[in-house]
């Protein structure tokens, strides 16, 4: 008897371990401002972009093209430029931070071969996309 009423506990354990595993592994980190530009090459690649929307400058001071990348999603009428232009895309070197401001460089483009900088601010401690 002692058997079975632990077996759903154990259950219960296990599908809160892997809902804690899973949480983490959907989290963004905010402390690196190139992890934040890396997250757009993730969402790309995967065609997951359920991240994106945190991504951006939570004032709503960032440009159009970062508001852009952060509401892009499937049915979004820039999806195809989104995927075309950032699924090839990766950090080139590291971040230059300044302050409250970050330049993270990446290439980015059809080919991955076109040389950008994304431009970061950061609110409450946490990196957030601005402009490009």
């Amino acid at each position: 008897m002692k058997h079975i009423l632990l077996l759903p506990l154990i259950i219960l354990n296990g599908i809160s371990m892997q809902c804690l595993a899973a949480d983490k592994s959907d989290t963004v980190d905010f402390s690196d401002p190139s992890k934040v530009v890396q997250e757009i090459f993730t969402a790309a690649k995967s065609k997951n972009t359920t991240r994106l929307s945190s991504l951006c400058d939570p004032t709503g001071k960032n440009d159009g093209d970062t508001k852009d990348i952060c509401a892009v999603n499937p049915k979004h009428k820039k999806w195809e430029s989104f995927l075309k232009w950032f699924s090839k895309g990766k950090l080139k070197g590291d971040a230059v931070i300044t302050g409250e401001r970050a330049k993270v460089p990446f290439f980015f483009g059809p080919t991955g071969k076109k040389t950008e900088e994304m431009n970061l601010v950061k609110r409450d401690n946490k990196w957030y996309l601005s402009s490009f």
